[in-house]
């Protein structure tokens, strides 16, 4: 290859050599095992497992990422609240913590194809979960099951509230 010196030798434990970095990318998905990482690199993979907390206080699509490890808090939700969930996929799972009491409706939805199993008994395809009155620590907790070769659905577990599934 033109412009790289092929004699410098890989590091050892006893000798200098050449270091070769991962990058963000690979240093995320965690496959590369032979290169470093740089302090960018590791603030990335830090910055990813951060538990992120997704203030939902409306109406509203929740994306794949905020189904991904993060918390969902309904802060200042002052009207009825139907979240709809995206496809569901390998990995999944968030919990939702009410930060606000309000004496209105707070729902969430799969997708119109997906079910939602509330502590085991499944509410049918497009079905929701939810609190008839909304009240700061309610809590349930979402992961997602795999059902079929290409199917998964929502295992939904109440952590605290009377949660119930649409009818």
């Amino acid at each position: 290859m033109a412009g790289v010196n092929t004699s410098i030798q890989s590091a050892t434990t006893t000798a200098k050599g050449l270091l070769v970095t991962s990058g963000s990318t690979k240093a995320l998905a965690g496959t590369d095992t032979a290169s470093t990482m740089t302090p960018a690199d590791v603030k990335t993979v830090l910055d990813a497992r951060t538990l992120k907390e997704e203030i939902e206080p409306a109406t509203d699509n929740i994306s794949a990422d905020q189904c991904r490890g993060s918390i969902i808090n309904n802060y200042e939700q002052a009207d009825n609240v139907v979240l709809t969930l995206p496809a569901i996929a390998a990995g999944m799972h968030f919990t939702v913590i009410l930060g606000t009491t309000v004496a209105k409706y707070f729902r969430i939805a799969p997708n119109t194809s997906d079910s939602i199993y509330l502590d085991g008994v499944t509410t049918g395809d497009g079905k929701y979960v939810g609190v008839a009155s909304a009240a700061a620590g309610n809590a349930i907790q979402f992961v997602a099951f795999q059902t079929g070769e290409s199917a998964w659905d929502w295992f939904a577990a109440t952590v605290s509230g009377a949660w119930v599934a649409e009818a």
